[in-house]
């Protein structure tokens, strides 16, 4: 019996997809509509000049972000029948990649990619040692390598997509999600596809919208 965050998705891929793409939907209508920027503005503190945003309102934000994904997430899965507690443990991973991004855009502009895809790295390696300590088995080398390097290279891609603009503030998350989430969904496909262990059983510190 497969075990981890990958469960949900080994007992009903078809169902897991579903609930995937309720988030994402939903995500897009708010970045379509301007409701995620309206919501980032009536939070963040006018400042004098720019210094980066405020860390108290990007951790709100951010936290608002993950905690509607969770709600969304829970409720689809409960109709559907899906285990609903992975879903606690994404929106917290969520949240912690999403603050970390947004903190090494402001503090390292021109680098933040390269920091991001050094300090996973450590982050995915660590994870996979630490496994048995958690009840889950260790994920071989070469499957977290692979989640690693495919989950950073989405993250490019949402760096190449997403106007710069937005970089360096909490309203880029929602815009890179939209890259992210069907970026690590055809991985986890072309993995399987492949044999191989999907992204879903190795540590995958990415910010996306699958449960």
């Amino acid at each position: 019996m497969p075990s981890g965050a990958d469960a949900r998705f080994s007992e009903s891929p078809t169902r897991s997809a579903a609930v995937a793409a309720v988030g994402w939907l939903l995500s897009l209508i708010a970045v379509a509509t301007g409701l995620a920027d309206r919501a980032y503005a009536a939070i963040a503190p006018p400042l004098p000049w720019r210094t980066g945003p405020a860390g108290w309102a990007v951790f709100v934000y951010l936290a608002a972000f993950a905690g509607a994904w969770l709600a969304v997430t829970a409720g689809a899965a409960a109709l559907l029948r899906l285990r609903r507690d992975l879903s606690l443990v994404r929106a917290g991973v969520l949240l912690v990649t999403s603050s970390t991004i947004v903190a090494l855009q402001v503090l390292m502009p021109y680098r933040w990619l390269f920091a991001w895809v050094a300090c996973t790295l450590a982050m995915s390696a660590a994870t996979a040692y630490l496994a048995p300590l958690l009840g889950q088995p260790r994920p071989r080398p070469i499957a977290w390598l692979l989640a690693w390097g495919w989950t950073s290279a989405g993250l490019w891609l949402a760096q190449v997509v997403v106007h710069p603009y937005f970089a360096g503030q909490p309203t880029f998350i929602p815009r890179a999600v939209l890259v992210t989430t069907p970026w690590v969904a055809v991985g986890i496909v072309v993995a399987r596809r492949m044999r191989l262990e999907p992204p879903h059983r190795s540590p995958r510190w990415t910010p996306d919208l699958l449960p």
